[in-house]
């Protein structure tokens, strides 16, 4: 299937969990780090992503979970 892609500007953002499709030695080596404040306005521009909302929902994924 042709795809067509722009090096220039975010298109996508890639999970990172135990169900993404990257190789596990991929996802080990990814740091995870804090957003800079131009990252979260982009995510929340480009992506309607809040940093907040995503926060709020895996500090509580137990008690939603149930297994609290």
């Amino acid at each position: 299937m042709p795809i067509v892609s722009f090096g220039d500007t975010p298109m996508w953002i890639e999970g990172h969990n135990g169900f993404n499709d990257a190789p596990p030695r991929q996802k080990d080596k990814a740091p995870l780090v804090p957003l800079t404040p131009e990252q979260v306005a982009e995510f929340r521009t480009r992506f309607a992503i809040d940093e907040g909302a995503v926060i709020a929902a895996f500090s509580s994924e137990v008690a939603v979970r149930g297994t609290a």
